[in-house]
């Protein structure tokens, strides 16, 4: 967190995440299709710790983003006549978020 000056301040986010699959390998007649996810984050919040006179609470602006990523996995069945056949499975999603709060006095 950085104060900016006596009455706005900043805070940064950042962060990572990894997740092993739980799904074993899917040489049968399952089809349990997953990939191991990694997720990368980051955001900040731009806080006015003094509101002015149009304002009657503190407010606090929040932005963040998120991206997913599920590397590609390759899926071979034992039986060559299974009905779905062999398939990979990858993909990537984003996300992003922006809020406003007014801070409440405690």
């Amino acid at each position: 967190r950085f104060f900016l000056n006596s009455w706005a301040d900043i805070a940064c986010r950042v962060g990572y995440a990894y997740e092993p699959t739980p799904a074993p390998d899917q040489r049968g007649v399952t089809n349990f299709v997953d990939t191991d996810k990694h997720l990368i984050t980051g955001g900040f919040a731009f806080g006015f710790l003094e509101h002015p006179d149009e304002l009657e609470r503190p407010i606090q602006l929040d932005v963040a983003g998120q991206y997913f990523h599920y590397p590609q996995r390759t899926y071979t069945k034992s039986d060559p006549t299974d009905l779905i056949g062999d398939y990979r499975a990858d993909g990537a999603v984003w996300s992003i978020s922006a809020t406003a709060r007014f801070l409440f006095p405690w």
